[in-house]
């Protein structure tokens, strides 16, 4: 059976690519006016807007300190005096090794590694 040669193909192969085609014009028309809802309608006003900082008749001055308020459930607070060395709170730093040693080391093991007997070449 020979194929039948059949003229220039359709625009639209089916209903359904017009269907889809004009549902995403609408969403693009639905998306595009409520973005244009969020910016007032799409109208902006030509007015100027003047801009007013609120200002305050108090100014900072001394005044004595509140009262001690405890701040946890129970319990006193806690007062100390003094200072503590480093090497009793901190633990030591642990050393590092510095980067020449560790390439000295990866070259003194590529030399020790074992060769291959034989080498092929193309």
């Amino acid at each position: 059976m020979a194929a039948e040669r059949r003229g220039p193909v359709a625009r639209y192969s089916s209903d359904g690519d017009k269907v889809m085609k004009t549902l995403v014009v609408m969403l693009g028309f639905l998306a595009g006016s409520a973005a244009m809802a969020q910016i007032g309608g799409g109208v902006l006003s030509s007015e100027p807007t003047v801009i007013g900082f609120n200002s305050h008749n108090a100014h900072a001055s001394q005044q004595g300190m509140g009262e001690l308020q405890a701040v946890m459930e129970r319990g006193a607070p806690l007062i100390a005096q003094g200072e503590r060395p480093v090497w009793e709170v901190a633990p030591p730093k642990p050393t590092a090794v510095p980067l020449g040693d560790i390439a000295r080391m990866l070259k003194k093991e590529r030399l020790a590694a074992k060769k291959a007997a034989t080498v092929w070449e193309n």
